[in-house]
């Protein structure tokens, strides 16, 4: 389900995911907040929210009706690491790590400070390129989906 769906097709969708037609919901944040379904036993975050609340509006789906018991799986990848530590200290608490199973090869070391200096070499005040379109005042592509082509600007 996602916001590009009509009203109508989303209510429908809702519908047969809460009556029990639909076993399994693949949503956007469309999703997240507001729908009133109780026996969702588990949720997984593809990605982080940008936002810690949204997280917490995200995996509150498993505690509604299911005595407070469900399981949520957030799937962080490596660049993701201190935007996920973010929202652990806006919860107040450390999200248990599910191991990797070794057979599946070596994962990435929980290391979000590491992280965060990575991220931090992004960031800053205004738009630091120097490549033609920048020094030109191009404006930044933008991209609406993942590995949606960016948006020609000629």
């Amino acid at each position: 389900m996602h916001s590009d769906l009509e009203q109508s097709v989303r209510e429908q969708v809702m519908k047969d995911f809460k009556n029990g037609h639909i076993d399994v919901l693949v949503a956007t944040d469309v999703v997240s907040r507001g729908i009133d379904i109780n026996d969702i036993s588990l949720v997984i975050n593809y990605d982080i929210p940008k936002d810690p609340e949204d997280y917490v509006h995200r995996i509150g789906r498993t505690a509604r009706g299911t005595d407070g018991k469900g399981l949520s799986i957030t799937l962080v990848s490596e660049k993701e690491q201190y935007d996920f530590k973010t929202i652990e200290k806006f919860l107040g608490k450390e999200v248990y790590k599910i191991p990797i199973d070794p057979s599946l090869g070596e994962a990435p070391a929980y290391e979000p400070e590491k992280n965060k200096q990575n991220k931090m070499r992004f960031r800053g005040k205004g738009n630091r390129s120097t490549s033609p379109q920048a020094k030109a005042g191009a404006p930044k592509p933008h991209f609406k989906r993942r590995n949606q082509k960016p948006q020609s600007y000629n």
